[in-house]
């Protein structure tokens, strides 16, 4: 899998772009948030295949005042080409949700509400969610989920589901947690997770997670993945690997990074706002400064180092011996 992304974001509109190839197969993804009002926001994501596959999805999302919840709808098609193989449909979805705390119950959780509708399989779902916090503290995090679901088969049948979902997780020490959950398609499950933090140049952090299903409808009972985060110096990557219920893997590399140049150099870094500064240090492969960037301090490697900032901000920058590494 070969490509390129490119991305724009801004008070009003926001988009990304990517075009890779899978196998003899290219392929490009769209999607594209226009923020119309602090409270009202449309968006679109869009997928063409030379294979003849397609998505379309367009939505739209409500936020109601005094963060008392929120109201969306979304559109999706979805056509399967002769290579890729998609769950195809075509269908509108409407939902809300409220946060029932800003009601003025302070101890009461959110209630969700969700029709669903596919006119290609001919189906319509109704659902009523209800989240409830029990617990969050140095022992670990509870919640509660209770809901009911109605799912009609135009011309066939009619099933309805009443459900309790517990979550639990609960920390073993400082960067490996363990819980147990429950949901309609999976059942219950056995949830594991550790995390770590690195001091290092380059390796930042590492995640893994594993989870173990029982009396799941899937096909598969075991799933899990992790990820690890990563800088060089001149950008911040994120390599992630995961697996899922269903058979097959996924893995994705997102790498951010910048280029500033001017009439006296050009240099790439970390970082992605729109502004910045080159610093010329004249450093050879072994040496290194620390920089302090408004109190901030990091280490500086190479002859020139491009830092992306935010435009039209005032700076202070200050360069000093390193205190690791050779001077």
């Amino acid at each position: 899998l070969v490509g390129a992304s490119f991305s724009k974001r801004s008070g009003m509109v926001d988009w990304n772009a990517s075009t890779y190839m899978m196998r003899e197969h290219i392929v490009s993804e769209l999607w594209a948030s226009l923020n119309l009002t602090g409270y009202f926001s449309v968006n679109t994501q869009t997928m063409a295949a030379s294979d003849g596959t397609y998505r379309a999805n367009y939505g739209a999302n409500l936020s109601l005042p005094w963060q008392i919840g929120s109201v969306w709808y979304s559109h999706e098609q979805l056509s399967s080409g002769k290579f890729l193989d998609i769950y195809e449909s075509k269908g509108n979805t409407w939902g809300a949700s409220f946060s029932l705390p800003s009601f003025g119950l302070p101890s009461a959780g959110n209630l969700s509400l969700m029709r669903q509708e596919d006119d290609l399989y001919r189906y319509k779902r109704y659902q009523l969610d209800y989240s409830q916090g029990l617990y969050a503290g140095r022992y670990g995090t509870a919640r509660l989920r209770v809901g009911m679901s109605r799912n009609k088969y135009d011309g066939y049948y009619e099933e309805k589901d009443r459900y309790v979902m517990p979550d639990l997780a609960i920390p073993l020490a400082n960067t490996v947690s363990v819980g147990v959950s429950h949901n309609r398609d999976t059942g219950t499950a056995l949830n594991v997770s550790a995390s770590r933090q690195f001091e290092g140049d380059y390796l930042k952090s590492a995640t893994a997670n594993v989870s173990k299903a029982f009396n799941s409808r899937q096909d598969r009972s075991v799933s899990g993945g992790g990820s690890v985060n990563f800088d060089t110096p001149w950008n911040s990557n994120i390599l992630s690997v995961q697996s899922g219920m269903s058979k097959g893997w996924n893995s994705t590399l997102t790498s951010d990074g910048s280029v500033g140049w001017s009439k006296e150099a050009i240099a790439a870094g970390k970082g992605t706002e729109s502004a910045g500064v080159i610093v010329s240090t004249g450093l050879k492969s072994d040496e290194a400064l620390t920089l302090k960037l408004n109190g901030r301090a990091e280490r500086i490697k190479g002859d020139k180092t491009w830092l992306s900032l935010p435009a039209y901000q005032a700076y202070d920058l200050e360069v000093m011996n390193s205190e690791t590494g050779t001077e």
